[in-house]
């Protein structure tokens, strides 16, 4: 199944709208990680953040951020409506 995603890549400085399939395998490519975590924003409209779980404990050279409100996420980000 496809979904209209919008993905933030702080390292390239990229925000990509685009269709996306939501199978495991095919987010995880994306985002370049092994683990994802899903994390429910806001009530209205209905918005929902896939991320690198093991982001912030990944030993990389430089880590790259990205701040929704009061959130901070570690390298890239899907927003999904869900």
């Amino acid at each position: 199944m496809k979904a209209n995603v919008i993905i933030i890549d702080p390292k390239k400085r990229e925000i990509d709208y685009t269709s996306h399939e939501t199978d495991l395998e095919n987010i995880r490519k994306s985002l370049d990680c092994k683990f994802i975590e899903m994390i429910y924003l806001f009530s209205y409209p209905n918005v929902t953040v896939i991320c690198d779980e093991e982001g912030r404990l990944k030993n990389n050279d430089k880590k790259y951020y990205v701040r929704l409100g009061e959130h901070i996420f570690v390298n890239k980000i899907m927003l999904v409506n869900l």
